[in-house]
């Protein structure tokens, strides 16, 4: 399973948790998973603030993953492909890349049913283009699957992932994921940071929403491990999962994730402590509570 490094909170506030990574920080996480040959980044254009850093790190050795927003406006435009293949060459260009790993579209879910054949014919265009080598979806709802023909050629699947959201591992998803030749990326392994945080402080949720938390948080206690590393146990065992993005807020959290992934201990963590709620598993939802 490939570990890729997220950067949406890296000099920029992300999440309801609003973690930020300082540019010091940022050196000292990136010269330490450089040094553990991790050598891939997940980013997307409306949160690539890392990229400033450019005159002292040399992205042309970092296989970097970007996610692009489509305008549903603009699919109605003869000028269409232009405006994004000149969005994606400028990032190139001004950030000394040879290419991206994966492009991936970062609203598919919103784009409409009309406009499929359109944006996929672009995103196999500019793979042709070698601008990327891989081309990818990111999803928040299985039931887009369905949506994604074969002849389409995608590459890649990214989802949240983790112990509460389990709906990308259900024998359903699995079928069309290996039907339709898929890979599969988890991200959110830790709902954004909820996983490990103290549930009595997080206000954005309804007290009822809690008791999942507060049921991890005793198991955690009970069995004498780490929330962080219950939810990597977890990933790790789904051998449905190709690769996995992990955000972190500091070099120490970064070494504590890396020494769990990297650990051959017994995957232990609970098999029951999960929800369908979608209010709770899906981000998108929470600051309508």
């Amino acid at each position: 399973m490939k570990l890729i490094i997220g950067t949406a909170n890296f000099l920029k506030q992300y999440g309801l948790m609003k973690t930020y990574v300082k540019k010091s920080e940022v050196f000292k996480i990136l010269k330490f998973i450089k040094n553990k040959k991790i050598n891939n980044i997940d980013s997307a254009i409306i949160y690539d603030n890392f990229f400033k850093l450019k005159k002292k790190i040399n992205f042309r050795n970092i296989n970097i993953n970007t996610k692009i927003f489509f305008k549903d406006e603009d699919f109605k435009n003869n000028l269409f492909k232009k405006k994004y293949l000149k969005i994606i060459k400028d990032k190139i260009n001004i950030n000394n890349l040879e290419k991206f790993d994966t492009i991936f579209i970062h609203n598919f879910e919103k784009i409409r049913k009309k406009n499929y054949d359109k944006v996929f014919d672009f995103m196999n265009e500019i793979r042709s283009y070698k601008l990327t080598k891989n081309i990818g979806v990111s999803l928040y709802n299985p039931k887009y699957l369905k949506k994604i023909k074969k002849e389409y050629k995608l590459d890649i699947v990214q989802a949240p992932i983790n112990l509460v959201d389990r709906r990308f591992l259900s024998a359903n998803v699995k079928k069309i994921i290996k039907k339709k030749n898929l890979l599969l990326q988890a991200r959110s392994i830790f709902l954004q940071g909820t996983l490990l945080n103290n549930y009595k402080s997080m206000k954005f949720f309804k007290l009822k929403k809690k008791n999942i938390f507060s049921d991890y948080n005793n198991w955690c206690i009970d069995n004498e491990i780490e929330k962080r590393t219950g939810c990597i146990n977890f990933i790790k065992d789904q051998k449905i999962i190709h690769s996995v993005v992990i955000g972190v807020d500091s070099l120490t959290q970064c070494k504590q994730i890396y020494n769990d992934y990297v650990s051959r201990s017994k995957k232990n963590y609970p098999k029951k402590i999960f929800s369908m709620d979608k209010n709770l598993i899906d981000a998108t939802k929470w600051q309508k509570n």
